[in-house]
């Protein structure tokens, strides 16, 4: 982002949050394309004025303002006084915004956080921890089960069972000793894991989307199956033959 009397201009500091996830500061958008909504209906150009009617969407570049006569404009049927128009200029900047971690109270960009409204409201009292936190919570507490393992194994080794041990008795050792282990998510605090793209939020037209592509996908590999073509040489069939 350009800087302007050696601030940024979107957080307005001399020197901007590192993400140490990405190791980059302030993040903009990309600007939002507008649209005139008059005669010419070309796209207003960065840092131009254009005039906006508050509480719609329509926008006016500067050309069709003062080429329109009268007092008012119109666009889809709908006439809006000139007097009622706001003057803007086109060189709004958008930062992407930013989440304070918990635990170790670095700021982290939303997106390489993934970190979800809706699932994780800021509002809210409820703690976030961010993935580096979380990985090394995970790491520690592998190295923990290890260690627990690893001192049950020497201990079941040093204690011998007597000959006497009957083969229900062995039979029951076996079954203890074959229990499965704790997942390591169950171990880790605040019972959470590192956030992957499964854990996004999906929408019932992206769930359905992609239900029908798999069935579609399914469906084409299975005929292909069935009827697989003919290719004769490396140019395939006679174009007479298809």
């Amino acid at each position: 982002v350009r800087r302007r009397n050696d601030k940024c201009q979107l957080c307005f500091q001399s020197s901007c949050e590192i993400c140490p996830l990405c190791s980059r500061g302030c993040v903009a958008f990309e600007p939002k394309v507008i649209y005139c909504s008059g005669p010419c209906a070309n796209r207003i150009g960065r840092n131009s004025n254009f005039y906006v009617s508050a509480g719609s969407s329509y926008s006016w570049c500067s050309d069709c303002y003062d080429r329109s006569k009268g007092d008012s404009l119109e666009a889809q049927g709908r006439v809006f006084k000139k007097a009622d128009l706001e003057k803007k200029r086109n060189n709004e900047l958008v930062a992407e915004p930013w989440v304070s971690c918990d635990k170790c109270d670095k700021w982290i960009h939303q997106v390489c956080a993934l970190f979800n409204q809706r699932k994780n409201n800021p509002t809210s009292l409820a703690k976030y921890v961010c993935p580096q936190c979380l990985l090394e919570a995970e790491k520690v507490a592998v190295e923990r089960a290890k260690a627990v393992a690893l001192a049950k194994n020497s201990q079941s080794a040093n204690e011998k069972p007597p000959n006497n041990v009957n083969d229900k008795s062995k039979d029951s050792l076996k079954r203890k000793a074959s229990v499965p282990k704790p997942s390591v998510k169950t171990l880790l605090p605040y019972a959470r894991h590192v956030p992957d793209a499964n854990d996004l939020e999906q929408s019932r037209l992206g769930v359905f989307l992609e239900s029908w592509v798999r069935d579609r996908y399914g469906s084409a590999r299975v005929k292909e199956k069935n009827n697989p073509p003919k290719i004769f040489g490396e140019l395939g069939p006679d174009p007479s033959e298809i």
